[in-house]
């Protein structure tokens, strides 16, 4: 059993944390039942730059956390930091603390 499976059940779920559970992955149905979450932690587990791109479509998410995975670098793909014209509010990335080689990352 997969640790969002234990979850499933409960849809209106807002914070999650999966810290130290040994993820290697994230699939696009793992995330199919979490529409309202907003806190997500996924630190110290083993994830891979797609397991990034796969979160980015969680629609509510607003923080997550993922000290300790083995991510070198942020995806090509993902996309930068932006306003949001609906809410005029503004997103980005803290990458403070991380050892993340901003180098790699798209302009």
């Amino acid at each position: 059993m997969k640790p969002t499976e234990a979850f499933r059940t409960f849809p209106a779920l807002q914070s999650l944390e999966l810290s130290l559970n040994s993820i290697i992955d994230v699939g696009p149905r793992d995330l199919t039942d979490f529409q309202h979450l907003h806190f997500l932690d996924l630190s110290f587990n083993n994830l891979s730059g797609g397991a990034l791109l796969r979160l980015g479509t969680l629609p509510a998410l607003k923080e997550l956390h993922l000290t300790g995975n083995n991510l070198v670098a942020l995806p090509a793909e993902m996309p930068m930091p932006y306003r949001d014209q609906d809410t005029q509010r503004y997103y980005s990335y803290s990458l403070s603390g991380h050892p993340w080689d901003l180098s790699k990352c798209p302009d």
